[in-house]
C-alpha cells in the first residue's frame, strides 16, 4: 500500500505506482493491470479523480521522469535481493532504499553533497576498526588480467555446459584497444 510522510516530505512507493505515475505524465489512462494501484494512489489523494497529480509529487517525479543521472544498486543477502537507487535531477536528488521482502521502496529527497555517502550506507560500506599498530598493512592488487581471466573461465564449457562466446566488437581488430601514445598517433 502507497503511503506519505508530509512532515518528512518521504513516500513509499512499489514499482507498479511509479508505473502509474509515468503513464500519468505522458497523459495517458493507466492500463487495467495497473488500475489497482491507480485506486490505492487515489485512496491517499496523491492522485485526483480526472487523474491530476498532487504537488507534493513535484519534485519527486520530475526528478524520475528526467533524471541526469540513475544509479541502481541491487544488494544480495540473507533475504534475498534488495534494490535501491539514486536519480540525480536539474533541482533534487531522490534516493530510495528498498526493504527485504516488501514491494515498496522509501524514496526521500537528498542533499547533493551527500549523495556519496548515500550511495556508501547503501551498499553497507563504513570503516571498519582501525588496525593495531605495527600490524601488517593489507593490500589487494590485481591487473585487467585478472578480470579478463575471469571472462575466460566464463567462456570455458564446463560438464553439460555448451560453450558460448562472448561478443567481439565488429571487425579484425580482437581484445582490448592498445591506447595511443603521442610517438603512435597517426595523423591524417
Amino acid at each position: 500500500m502507497p503511503s506519505y510522510d508530509g512532515s518528512r516530505a518521504r513516500f513509499r512507493f512499489a514499482d507498479r505506482h511509479i508505473a502509474v505515475f509515468a503513464h500519468l505524465l505522458d497523459g495517458e489512462t493507466p492500463p487495467d493491470e495497473l488500475w489497482e494501484s491507480l485506486t490505492e494512489l487515489r485512496r491517499i489523494g496523491l492522485v485526483g479523480d480526472e487523474g491530476e497529480l498532487s504537488p507534493l509529487l513535484g519534485e519527486l517525479l520530475g526528478t524520475l521522469a528526467d533524471p541526469v543521472v540513475m544509479i541502481q544498486v541491487e544488494i544480495t543477502g540473507a533475504h534475498g535481493p534488495v534494490n535501491h537507487g539514486v536519480a540525480v535531477g536539474r533541482d533534487a536528488v531522490i534516493s530510495h532504499d528498498g526493504w527485504p521482502g516488501e514491494e515498496e521502496s522509501e524514496y526521500v529527497s537528498i542533499e547533493p553533497n551527500t549523495l556519496v555517502w548515500e550511495l556508501a550506507r547503501k551498499v553497507n560500506l563504513h570503516r571498519g576498526k582501525k588496525p593495531e599498530d605495527g600490524a601488517p598493512e593489507v593490500r589487494v592488487a590485481t591487473t585487467m588480467a585478472a578480470l579478463d581471466a575471469a571472462f575466460v573461465a566464463l567462456e570455458e564449457p564446463g560438464p553439460g555446459r555448451p560453450r558460448h562466446p562472448r561478443p567481439r566488437p565488429p571487425g579484425p581488430r580482437r581484445g582490448r584497444p592498445r591506447p595511443r601514445g603521442p610517438a603512435t598517433r597517426k595523423y591524417p
